[in-house]
């Protein structure tokens, strides 16, 4: 089940008094890790839905790129390895 607003906020209030009194199970990174991702992910589905549906319009095939394009960075800069980014040119 997705989470209100008012429950994210809530869990990260919990969070991040977990962080300040030291954090051994890395809860708060975890949830920060997974939410930024997750709202990544959400924009890539945005636009790859807008590109179908719209018969592949060449303006939601560059969003959609460039939305790839940060959900690889993001995981690049969050692995350390290095990524190949699609790009447009």
């Amino acid at each position: 089940m997705k989470p209100t607003e008012e429950e994210l906020a809530a869990a990260f209030a919990v969070a991040n008094k977990m962080r300040e009194e030291g954090d051994p199970d890395h809860v708060h990174k975890v949830l920060a890790y997974l939410l930024y991702r997750t709202e990544i992910l959400e924009n890539l589905t945005t636009h790859a839905v807008r590109y179908v549906k719209f018969g592949m319009d060449e303006h939601e095939h560059s969003l959609m790129i460039k939305a790839v394009d940060r959900l690889r960075e993001f995981d690049t800069h969050q692995s350390g390895e290095e990524s190949e980014e699609m790009g447009l040119g």
